[in-house]
């Protein structure tokens, strides 16, 4: 109350020192979103410093729904590759019993190592 600047106080992107340090985070929310992984790669073939781009996404699938992570690692041509523990299940749609909150440790080390 009674700042003259908002807080955080905001970055003078202006300068070019700041400017080549600044990045952004996307967040995308997605309810059976069909779209997400297109927009995903188009976002960063477009962004002139793509390692400065940080996403979250938050998706509800149902079960024949791709899942967003699993679509744009495919796209970018190095596809995510399930453990075998995980192969053949149904659901994966939703968090398996035993699986980590991210879900990500259904899939092999180095299949989730390339998609980066």
């Amino acid at each position: 109350p009674g700042d003259k600047q908002p807080y955080p106080q905001s970055l003078n992107l202006s300068n070019p020192a700041v400017e080549s340090k600044a990045s952004i985070l996307v967040l995308i929310a997605a309810l059976r979103e069909t779209r997400t992984v297109h927009a995903l790669v188009s976002m960063f073939n477009q962004a002139e410093h793509a390692e400065r781009v940080h996403v979250g996404v938050v998706q509800q699938n149902s079960e024949g729904d791709e899942d967003v992570l699993e679509g744009f690692c495919k796209m970018l041509g190095t596809p995510l590759v399930l453990r075998r523990s995980y192969e053949g299940r149904s659901g994966l749609n939703k968090r398996q019993d035993g699986e980590d909150p991210w879900g990500q440790g259904r899939y092999t080390a180095k299949s989730f190592e390339d998609c980066k």
